[in-house]
């Protein structure tokens, strides 16, 4: 789980407050908001309170209220606040001013927030809100906003209601969408989370998009929108593994691509012709540009995260790891290697997918078949095509026809004339339908009932319940598993 340090702490140099009046106060108001943290109501124990239009939250108790746990540290005069690992298991924490007593005021008194020279630091960095922090009846709290958005959470606001949402969004919680040739995200009912303010979007990895801003270069945002990497890339990947790759120049094969962490940082000092994303620890990398690298006449090797090669050996292509094994190319063969770069499958393939539920999809001789991580045969070369393993069945080609296959090649279903069918992802699987020069992509079920009709230019894979649809005209919207249209609620009402 992500840690989130939060961390207060008040300025012994006291007297740095002798330049501050005695009026240093603010007028607060108790208000009776409604909280939802992810849709569930909070409850707070000492009000909130409205504050120059701002609302403010007692600091311990929203804390706690966003899953952290709270610990005070008198000596020090130190608020710090980190992710409970298991909410279930938060003990009641005692105030940090437990020892005076204390009253609570009624939703009808006005009264006085005090304003304090607190320290903020999250997550080792300094952080200044712009409205202050205050006490009031010696209970510490900051603007509720202004503390959730650094955290990474999404703030909104019901004026009819009068209700505050606070949301945290999982990667899979955000879909991409375009809106007057900009990008932005929206949640799974179409409400917009991050406004279409880029030239590009991507789908979110590890808690960050690549996104491109208007001046054309990459950086990279959090799900709450914030910006987490400047905008500053021509080139870059997606994080995985806490690493992603980018590159300064506007050139593509140049050796200057390299690896930076979640704070932009570089990685390590190595950089690279091309650089992939590391997968089970280790990343393909080109090392040498081969006597034609604009035909495909690259040099791959391997290397670890300390940017160290992992191996002597070199490939004409080599694929991301999976399972323990990726397919390399010498030869003008495919074969395999484990993760000791140990040769397990000789170069013997035509062509060879990436391991998919222990099988590999292979073609040799113009015949598809399967074969597991040993080179084993597990299912005969006997398939026209043969696509990879997904929720136990794959998709192949028996001269014309269309089926899904079990794993010990038994036929489950047969598609109909003229279609052929991707993986399945959440029980449903994109299935595409040739009519005369054009084709059309729709859904089906594993019963093999379309869900969806296939009259969709591109239909993609089912991802936390919807399929996004690439239209020449709307461009990018997306449908759910009962075919109803979920576009983006737009402010603006386009």
């Amino acid at each position: 789980m992500k840690r989130i340090i939060f961390t207060v702490i008040l300025f012994l140099t006291l007297f740095s407050m002798s330049g501050y009046a005695q009026e240093n106060t603010l007028s607060a108001t108790p208000v009776s908001f409604q909280v939802l943290v992810n849709g569930k109501e909070a409850t707070f124990r000492q009000p909130i309170f409205c504050i120059q239009n701002r609302t403010y939250v007692p600091l311990r108790e929203v804390a706690e209220t966003l899953g952290m746990n709270v610990n005070w540290n008198d000596e020090k005069k130190e608020i710090t606040i980190e992710q409970a690992t298991n909410l279930a298991n938060n003990k009641e924490i005692t105030d940090e001013n437990s020892g005076e007593e204390t009253t609570t005021p009624t939703q009808s008194d006005e009264v006085f927030a005090k304003i304090v020279p607190f320290k903020i630091i999250v997550n080792g960095s300094e952080t200044s809100f712009q409205m202050p922090v205050v006490t009031i009846v010696d209970k510490t709290y900051l603007p509720l906003r202004e503390v959730a958005e650094t955290l990474g959470l999404v703030v909104d606001w019901n004026d009819e209601t009068k209700v505050i949402e606070i949301n945290h969004y999982e990667d899979k919680d955000l879909f991409y969408f375009r809106n007057d040739g900009y990008e932005g995200f929206m949640d799974k009912k179409g409400k917009v989370i991050i406004e279409p303010t880029y030239i590009t979007a991507n789908p979110f990895s590890e808690g960050l998009s690549k996104v491109t801003a208007p001046n054309g270069l990459y950086g990279y945002i959090d799900t709450s929108g914030k910006t987490i990497i400047p905008f500053q890339y021509p080139h870059g990947y997606w994080f995985s593994e806490g690493l992603a790759s980018v590159s300064y120049d506007h050139s593509y094969m140049t050796r200057d691509w390299f690896y930076i962490d979640k704070n932009g940082k570089k990685a390590f000092d190595q950089e690279f012709l091309i650089a992939n994303n590391f997968s089970e620890g280790y990343a393909a990398v080109v090392v040498d540009l081969g006597v034609d690298p604009f035909n495909g006449y690259l040099k791959w090797s391997y290397i670890n995260k300390q940017g160290e090669p992992a191996t002597s050996l070199i490939f004409d292509q080599a694929y991301d790891f999976h399972d323990g094994v990726a397919c390399v190319f010498n030869h003008e063969k495919w074969g395999l290697i484990n993760s000791t770069f140990e040769l397990v499958v000789d170069y013997n393939y035509d062509i060879m997918s990436n391991m998919n539920e222990g099988l590999i999809a292979v073609k040799k001789d113009s015949k598809w078949g399967y074969i597991d991580s040993k080179g084993d045969v597990v299912l005969d070369f006997i398939y026209n095509y043969a696509g990879d393993f997904s929720e136990g069945l794959a998709c192949v080609r028996v001269n014309d026809e269309s089926r899904y296959i079990d794993k010990s090649g038994n036929t489950v279903l047969i598609l109909p004339s003229s279609c052929k069918g991707q993986p399945f992802s959440e029980g449903i699987a994109i299935v595409t339908k040739k009519s005369g020069e054009s084709s059309l992509d729709g859904a089906i079920n594993k019963n093999g009932e379309f869900i969806v009709q296939p009259v969709y230019n591109r239909l993609l894979q089912c991802e936390n319940g919807l399929m996004q649809v690439w239209d020449p005209i709307q461009f990018l919207y997306y449908i759910n598993t009962k075919g109803e249209i979920i576009k983006p609620i737009l402010t603006n009402g386009k």
